[in-house]
């Protein structure tokens, strides 16, 4: 492990591309071709069926009889990378620069990947001769992550709730500033997190406000894992210390799991499960990921856009080819285009606004 370049820990960095393969694997061959009525709902087209097709076959076998799924898997360890790396940030950067660096990592890459999404949303409708299913307010609240849950408009792309969660966890971060990154604090915030999941625990389907608050907090303590993990490479935690504290911030995530309006996903809970063995397998170990990196290193570059653009995108592909009479080429034809799209939005978005975050947050790194 690269203890000379803290604010890059490669294999952190490598684990975003592997995460962002299991998602796309979980929408493109299981979610699309074994829930064919939530992708009609996504999409606003008319209902249709996979049944017959190849990948109908796989996905049944996939979700009868296997309890991984990649899908809440790779945002587990997303979710871990961001509670590991969000230190290094903060620790350089007062909360005004954290924010607007923040800002710009986010909104800007978002946003253009969005805009493909509602293309895409567009071009299909038209192509079954739909009215557009979402209303200007839903397109704009839906662009502007944070947006969506304050006017309660649809969640169009499926990934966007991921980064509401992650809005939240930053805003944590904006309140304690660099003192969240003790091993007392993260303790103490998790209990506090987990004493609030309690005290909503009978209220939160009375109010849509208590109910976001309530389906949040287990996330958010999943975050502070990989905060723990963050203390312990820095060398102020004991590995048995780090493992005790896996132990209790995972523990009062499935409690709050529990007591929450998502009680009935244990599918969620092991795959979350799953996703810790792997990030601290790869913490430990890193060299079969740094063997790797040939072929992992640009797609963690793209992750991030990959992850913006990729599910509407996919969905729209897989379902022209399906009406094409082509389902098995869609797979193969989904992931490369969405790649590729992925590609552009670094090239031409992603890298200008991390140049821009950069620049805009330097003088505070000098000091």
């Amino acid at each position: 492990m690269r203890h000379d370049q803290p604010t890059r820990v490669e294999f952190a960095n490598l684990l975003r591309g592997m995460a962002a393969l299991g998602v796309m694997c979980s929408h493109y061959i299981a979610v699309f071709w074994y829930r064919p009525d939530v992708i009609a709902t996504f999409l606003k087209i008319p209902a249709f069926t996979t049944e017959g097709t190849f990948f109908r076959k796989v996905s049944e076998i996939w979700v009868t009889f296997s309890p991984l799924d990649t899908g809440p898997l790779g945002v587990s360890v997303f979710f871990l990378i961001s509670g590991f790396v969000l230190p290094f940030s903060i620790e350089k950067l007062d909360r005004k620069r954290f924010f607007l660096n923040r800002l710009l990592r986010i909104y800007p890459t978002y946003i253009a990947g969005f805009a493909v999404s509602s293309a895409a949303v567009f071009f299909i409708d038209r192509y079954f001769g739909m009215p557009i299913g979402y209303s200007q307010k839903d397109l704009i609240a839906h662009a502007v992550p944070g947006l969506r849950e304050i006017f309660n408009t649809p969640n169009i792309d499926g990934v966007v709730w991921t980064l509401e969660i992650e809005l939240k966890f930053y805003s944590i971060w904006l309140v304690f500033g660099r003192r969240v990154a003790t091993a007392p604090l993260v303790i103490a915030t998790v209990a506090v997190l987990l004493a609030l999941q309690l005290s909503l625990s009978r209220t939160f389907q009375s109010s849509y406000w208590l109910g976001l608050v309530s389906y949040s907090i287990p996330y958010l303590i999943y975050f502070f894992i990989g905060t723990w993990a963050h203390i312990h490479y820095k060398k102020r935690l004991s590995t048995l210390a780090l493992l005790s504290g896996i132990l209790i911030i995972f523990g009062a995530t499935i409690t709050a799991r529990l007591l929450g309006p998502e009680a009935q996903s244990a599918r969620v809970l092991i795959n979350y499960a799953i996703g810790l063995l792997i990030f601290f397998s790869f913490y430990r170990y890193p060299q079969p990921l740094n063997k790797m990196a040939r072929w992992l290193e640009p797609l963690a570059q793209v992750s991030y856009p990959l992850y913006a653009v990729h599910s509407v995108l996919g969905y729209v592909i897989l379902r022209l080819l399906l009406d094409a009479g082509l389902p098995i080429v869609g797979v193969p034809l989904a992931f490369g285009i969405a790649i590729a799209f992925a590609f552009v939005l670094h090239s031409c978005v992603e890298k200008t606004s991390l140049k821009l975050a950069h620049r805009l947050t330097r003088p505070s790194s000098k000091r």
